[in-house]
C-alpha cells in the first residue's frame, strides 16, 4: 500500500511540474526554433534533463497506461525539437 501510494504522489508531483513548468518551456522553445531561432546552451541544459528525465521515468508510465499518450506526446515534442534545432543549425552553417 504504501509503495503503490508514493507512486501516486511521485506522479502527482511529476504532472505538476510538468504541467507548470517543464511543458510552457518546451513549448516556449519550440516555438522559437520553429521561426528558425537556435538553441541556447540553457535550452539545450534543459532538454538534455528533460529528455533524461522522460527516460527514467518510462518504466513508471509503463506502469500507467493512463499516462502514457501523454508521455509518447512529451517525448515527441523534445524530439521535435531537437529535430528542427539541428536542421536551423545545419542551414545556418551553409548560409554562412
Amino acid at each position: 500500500m504504501t509503495e503503490n501510494f508514493d507512486e501516486e504522489k511521485l506522479l502527482r508531483v511529476l504532472l505538476i511540474e510538468f504541467q507548470k513548468h517543464t511543458l510552457p518551456h518546451a513549448l516556449s522553445i519550440k516555438e522559437e526554433v520553429d521561426k528558425g531561432g537556435r538553441l541556447s546552451d540553457w535550452d539545450i541544459a534543459f532538454l538534455e534533463e528533460v529528455i533524461d528525465e522522460a527516460k527514467r521515468a518510462k518504466a513508471l508510465m509503463d506502469r500507467h497506461p493512463d499516462l502514457q499518450a501523454l508521455y509518447a506526446r512529451a517525448v515527441s515534442l523534445y524530439d521535435e525539437i531537437t529535430a528542427q534545432a539541428l536542421k536551423n543549425e545545419q542551414e545556418d552553417e551553409q548560409d554562412a
